[in-house]
């Protein structure tokens, strides 16, 4: 996102992921995009009323840690939300953010053009900007899935 600067609200770059996927692009594009305007990480997950708070927690722990050296991910922040639904918590939070980074779709049996549920109901209608990060399976190509 070069040239994208946050306002004077923005407090931090939030990172969504969820239990079906690899966060570790998310995560990993989330960072740089954090350092690079010189703001927190905060990696958040959305319980949609399926799975345990413990769980959420383990989910998000295990993320960080696999996805980034220790010493860095004891310093992110941590963010557990309770809502049935996924897109309209993230476009809450996207308020405070400078920028909110999410995953494609992550379901190879998914249409290869589909974007996913959430990534989908997101577009245009966060407060800041959104990246959207493509699956560990799919590689996007000339905007295409292939």
């Amino acid at each position: 996102m070069p040239g994208c600067a946050p306002d004077e609200a923005s407090t931090f770059v939030l990172a969504a992921i969820d239990d079906d996927g690899d966060a570790g692009p998310i995560v990993r594009y989330a960072r740089a995009q954090a350092e690079r305007l010189g703001l927190p990480l905060r990696v958040v997950h959305v319980c949609t009323g399926r799975e345990r708070m413990p769980d959420a927690d383990c989910l998000l722990s295990g993320a960080l840690y696999d996805c980034l050296p220790p010493e860095v991910a004891t310093d992110i922040e941590r963010q557990i939300v309770r809502d049935r639904d996924p897109a309209h918590a993230l476009i809450e939070l996207s308020h405070g953010a400078a920028l909110v980074v999410v995953a494609a779709n992550s379901d190879p049996a998914g249409m290869p053009e589909h974007l996913g549920e959430c990534a989908s109901a997101l577009t245009g209608r966060t407060a800041c900007p959104l990246a959207i990060v493509p699956a560990s399976g799919p590689t996007s190509v000339a905007g295409r899935w292939r």
